[in-house]
């Protein structure tokens, strides 16, 4: 019980910022990856069905808050961190330069992937501009070192990952 509700606290948080992230730079038409972000921090701090079952309903959520093609953010979320769980014993990602080098390629990635299943699901390519695409991915790699550790320092994860070894 105490892994849900730590997730669903997390799950909040992220949403929320998702929310506030949406508000603050839509009027610059910068779209920041957010729910991604966490998803990664998610799969780099705990064991993988933690982190792809938050990336899958992140994806769900995101597909669900923008109204587009339902499902296709939560199979390239938890591609992305399959992906991710594959690399993550030959990368460190506890270091800022490091979290900074792989958020910017698996953002550019995200998005990219999302716009050829946009475009296999609907038949147009789904591109939000380079505009977008450079400063959304300049500030999801700036932010996120912070976002890692205030998740790191304030949620319990140190918690579930001792219930989880029982």
């Amino acid at each position: 019980m105490f892994r849900f509700v730590n997730l669903f606290i997390l799950f909040v948080f992220a949403t929320l910022f998702h929310w506030l992230c949406l508000i603050a730079l839509s009027p610059f038409e910068i779209t920041l990856e957010s729910m991604f972000l966490v998803s990664l921090i998610v799969a780099s701090l705990l064991p993988e069905k933690y982190g792809y079952t938050f990336a899958f309903f992140s994806g769900l959520f995101v597909d669900f808050f923008g109204i587009q093609l339902f499902g296709a953010h939560a199979f390239v979320f938890v591609l992305l961190v399959f992906l991710f769980y594959n690399l993550k014993n030959k990368i460190d990602f506890k270091t800022i330069s490091s979290q900074i080098i792989i958020t910017a390629s698996l953002t550019i990635v995200e998005i990219l992937l999302f716009g050829f299943i946009f475009k296999i699901g609907t038949g147009t390519f789904f591109w939000l501009g380079f505009k977008n695409i450079f400063w959304g991915t300049w500030l999801c790699s700036i932010l996120m070192p912070a976002i890692y550790r205030f998740i790191e320092r304030f949620l319990i994860f140190n918690v579930l990952k001792k219930l989880d070894e029982k």
